[in-house]
């Protein structure tokens, strides 16, 4: 077929959500075989059109043989329709495509609790039914679990001082015995921390108590933030945006509040489902505010509500699994999944608190520009015997491995990123990223509208198949 003797093929539908993927290169290969899928989702409401090129790889300088282009839109819907796509005179790349359509939906529309909060109701009722029979004589005790009062207890927040003073009244809460009697548990900024914090106790609610938490977070808080920072932080952000997904400085605020708080540092929201699930303790419930980069949050900011259940927003009634949370989703379908986001990652998006703390320590390192470099330099010196030594020839070692686009910074790294010139003193910086999960999906409109036509059943299925000779099998499903 006279290909190349090393080629690979990248296809593209760029209005496809995951547009771009490539086959596996087939070194010193001229008669090449594939045996690959490849996933595409189509916008029915744009022009799709498959873009094939043929690459020869070359160290780095890879060299681009030919690009041929195949209309998707007025393809039958399942009905396999065969192609020859001619690249130049020698190769030619024998596709088939297959279109259907996708039923299936990741995210769930509904304004109504999911299946798992249901039955853990019901489940929780009945032990708050006992826990009330035994405190209370029989004229103020429920007669039945129907008389069982739905308590939530709630927590306001501000950083480490409202995770302290949560913590005391969780400590008397449980001691009186309200505690046992909740059937939520709500909180945002420090209010979260403190819940995830108990929550992630291997022993509770079983044996462990909030006086022992206590006494743990009473040793943590006084270590000065900036101690928590590690060098590793780095070089876990260069992986994640590796891989894809989008980093900002709260992925590094959120792994130096779990070195802080959590004993775990590898736990998942999805883990504390094994403390509620036969309800022998009140549903967590934490909170964070989701804005867009083009919009005043004044203008429209949304609460996005997470539990060991699920992640959504109420307002709009679209919930999805808390485990495939951060992933890329297309008019509610789940397009791209990723490694389910450890716990201290959401204790970075749930603190506002982190932009009160690092507008203090910009205003101060401002402040410390007006004085001079002697001074800023005094700051810097601060840090760093703060945080430690964070940079060493390891840290340095992989760069030629970083993208493009990543923010390179020299010297202390901590120091660079808090710069009031830095990108993450903006509040792009400040604010976590994520895939927009709504991607793709109408805002109803009337009250009476199928809220299931958020969703829609167009052809958006596609899978790439890469099986014979100097052939392309193409095969959307």
């Amino acid at each position: 077929a006279g290909i190349s003797p090393d080629p690979y093929v990248t296809l593209r539908v760029r209005t496809s959500p995951n547009a771009k993927q490539q086959t596996s290169v087939q070194h010193e290969n001229i008669d090449p075989e594939w045996n690959e899928n490849f996933l595409f989702y189509l916008n029915p409401d744009k022009k799709n059109t498959l873009e094939l090129t043929i690459m020869d790889d070359d160290f780095g300088l890879d060299k681009t043989l030919g690009v041929q282009e195949v209309e998707l839109d007025d393809l039958p819907v399942d009905k396999e329709v065969r192609q020859a796509v001619q690249f130049g005179e020698r190769t030619l790349l024998d596709i088939i495509l297959l279109v259907k359509f996708n039923e299936s939906e990741h995210l769930r529309i509904s304004y109504d609790l999911c299946e798992d909060e249901r039955e853990f109701l019901i489940k929780r009722r009945d032990v708050i039914f006992e826990k009330m029979s035994a405190m209370f004589d029989d004229e103020t005790k429920p007669k039945t679990v129907n008389e069982v009062p739905v308590i939530a207890i709630m927590g306001s927040g501000g950083g480490y001082r409202a995770a302290c003073g949560l913590s005391g009244a969780f400590c008397a809460l449980q001691e009186a015995g309200i505690l046992d009697c909740a059937t939520y548990v709500t909180g945002l900024s420090g209010s979260s921390w403190y819940i995830s914090t108990l929550y992630v106790q291997e022993k509770w609610p079983e044996s462990s108590t909030c006086e022992e938490l206590a006494a743990f977070l009473r040793k943590r808080f006084k270590i000065n933030v900036l101690r928590h920072f590690r060098p590793e932080f780095k070089r876990k952000v260069r992986q994640k945006h590796k891989i894809g997904q989008p980093v900002a400085f709260t992925d590094i605020f959120g792994m130096a509040l779990g070195d802080a708080l959590l004993q775990d540092q590898d736990a998942k929201l999805s883990h504390q489902v094994h403390k509620v699930i036969h309800g022998q303790s009140a549903l967590p419930v934490t909170t964070g505010i989701r804005v867009r980069n083009d919009t005043s949050a004044e203008v429209c900011s949304e609460w996005i509500e997470f539990t060991p259940f699920e992640f959504g927003m109420a307002k709009i009634g679209v919930f999805g699994k808390v485990s495939e949370f951060g992933g890329k989703y297309y008019k509610g379908r789940l397009v791209k999944k990723f490694e389910e986001s450890p716990l201290h990652y959401l204790l970075g998006i749930w603190g506002s608190a982190f932009s009160i703390l690092l507008n203090r320590v910009v205003d101060i390192e401002k402040h410390m520009q007006k004085l001079g470099e002697t001074a800023r330099q005094e700051l810097e010196r601060v840090i760093l015997k703060e945080t430690g030594r964070l940079k060493s020839e390891e840290d340095d070692s992989d760069d030629d491995d970083l993208p493009d686009d990543e923010i390179q910074t020299s010297g202390n790294w901590v120091t660079e990123m808090l710069k009031p010139s830095n990108l993450f003193t903006s509040r792009r910086g400040k604010a976590a990223e994520t895939f927009n999960f709504c991607r793709g999906m109408q805002t109803k409109k009337e009250e009476d509208e199928e809220y299931s036509k958020l969703i829609g059943k167009e052809k958006t299925m596609c899978v790439v198949t890469v099986v014979s000779r100097s052939t392309l099998h193409f095969q959307p499903r």
